[in-house]
């Protein structure tokens, strides 16, 4: 969702802010460079990034709400190489996009979560086996339709460890995050999610508290979610029930004044994340 440009005196003001870097943690991480801009006419609002797990070097994007449902692979010189339309499914506020494997597949899931008027009756999340190179569309392999117990917007998809259960964290002005799961198994109807946390990304600023994107490594054991300021990673590897609980590691991103996609590189090894500008801005965040 695009906010109101502010004075980048903000960022300065709050990059500080949010939680100390935990010094129990082993894993430290660079400072953000430039990983390459994308200047394709196509990518107008990238909302969500997600590394593919097929193909090493190339990455999945899609627009915030106004775009067709479609999603492109980009490589990392920045240049659209592929444009996925997903047959039969809608695009009302794609927030996020995650790529997860299940059972020795590939998937990519799309979260049309975003709410920002909270009057959608329901979302849902379309999952999709990830595309060869020269697909041109994808089949829905499942759509997960579902609701809160109350109305939320959100934009950071979690899909967790084995594939078969999804949190959504939501995105909040004032006050912690709440953190909501649900089932990415075949339900047969709309399922309500079910609270399992919250998180609070403390900072005085809203833009330092407004959670914009998630992601899971692709080996399990850590989960990062970004704001508009900062991003931070919680260690999962001894389950995902209890992660809300515990204190983050703070990560500095680059100071992109409308920062939402977070993924982690298919190795693990990297940060990725993108802003909502054209032309689009791709970070890499690299571990020391």
């Amino acid at each position: 969702m695009r906010v109101r440009p502010i004075f980048a005196t903000w960022i300065l003001l709050v990059a500080g802010c949010g939680y100390s870097i935990d010094d129990r943690l082993s894993r430290t991480y660079a400072r953000p460079e430039t990983l390459c801009l994308i200047k394709d006419s196509r990518v107008k609002e990238s909302s969500g990034v997600a590394a593919s797990l097929r193909h090493a070097g190339t990455y999945f994007t899609h627009n915030d709400s106004g775009d067709y449902p479609r999603f492109y692979r980009f490589n990392e010189a920045g240049k659209v190489i592929q444009e996925v339309r997903v047959k039969g499914a809608t695009a009302q506020d794609w927030e996020d996009i995650a790529s997860f494997e299940r059972d020795g597949e590939k998937f990519l899931a799309i979260g049309d979560i975003g709410n920002n008027g909270r009057k959608r009756k329901s979302l849902a999340l379309y999952l999709v086996k990830e595309p060869d190179l020269q697909s041109t569309e994808v089949d829905i392999f499942e759509k997960i339709e579902f609701v809160y117990p109350d109305a939320y917007n959100a934009e950071a998809l979690l899909i967790m460890p084995g594939g078969r259960e999804f949190q959504i964290c939501v995105k909040m002005q004032k006050g912690p995050s709440r953190v909501f799961a649900g089932s990415l198994e075949k339900t047969g109807g709309i399922q309500t999610l079910k609270a399992v946390g919250e998180v609070d990304l403390g900072g005085f600023i809203k833009e330092s508290r407004m959670v914009t994107g998630g992601a899971v490594s692709p080996d399990g054991k850590f989960l990062a979610l970004r704001t508009y300021m900062s991003a931070y990673e919680w260690d999962i590897s001894d389950g995902t029930s209890a992660w809300t609980k515990r204190e983050p590691m703070a990560i500095r991103t680059n100071l992109d004044l409308q920062g939402e996609g977070i993924a982690y590189s298919a190795d693990g090894n990297s940060l990725i994340t993108t802003a909502e500008n054209q032309p689009c801005l791709v970070s890499v965040i690299r571990r020391k």
